[in-house]
């Protein structure tokens, strides 16, 4: 099987320990890992570029190699006032992104917006959803980060 990394620069071991590398994922069997990296891409996005737009699914779950995103809400406009963007959140490497759109089976409630040069490694949600489906522990902890996440969201419309 021809190493579907070597052209973006990541071989498959290097996406096997990115994977080993995130929270989520560090507890599962290597075999479960192996077949993530199979359904795996690298994407690259130069900075200031749109990477998830808010209300527009995707369909993949992002997690970050290198470079920082911004997570930012465009908030409509409301009694003659203009339509305003907030600031949510800033990831940098091995957070990851997209899991509210998977666990919702909604549009992104957010954008991600490149901060830098952003690389990235794209897995299909069906994977993610396979994994949630199979493991109760990273279903457990996939929920736990989207709530707080969730919450952070909701903290910061009502600050507006």
């Amino acid at each position: 099987m021809a190493d579907r990394y070597a052209a973006g620069g990541m071989g498959s071991v290097e996406v096997l320990r990115l994977l080993d590398r995130v929270p989520l994922f560090a507890d599962l069997p290597r075999n479960t890992l192996r077949g993530l990296v199979a359904v795996a891409e690298q994407r690259t996005y130069p900075a200031r570029t749109l990477v998830v737009r808010q209300g527009r699914l995707s369909g993949i779950f992002f997690i970050i190699r290198k470079g920082t995103a911004a997570v930012v809400r465009r908030e409509a406009a409301t009694n003659g006032a203009p339509a305003t963007t907030r600031p949510i959140a800033r990831l940098g490497p091995q957070e990851f992104f997209g899991e509210l759109e998977l666990l919702r089976n909604a549009p992104p409630v957010a954008s991600v917006v490149a901060l830098t040069s952003l690389t990235v490694l794209a897995l299909p949600h069906a994977a993610i959803q396979a994994l949630v489906h199979s493991d109760g522990d990273v279903s457990r902890r996939l929920e736990q980060i989207g709530s707080g996440r969730l919450k952070a969201l909701e903290g910061a419309e009502r600050s507006v």
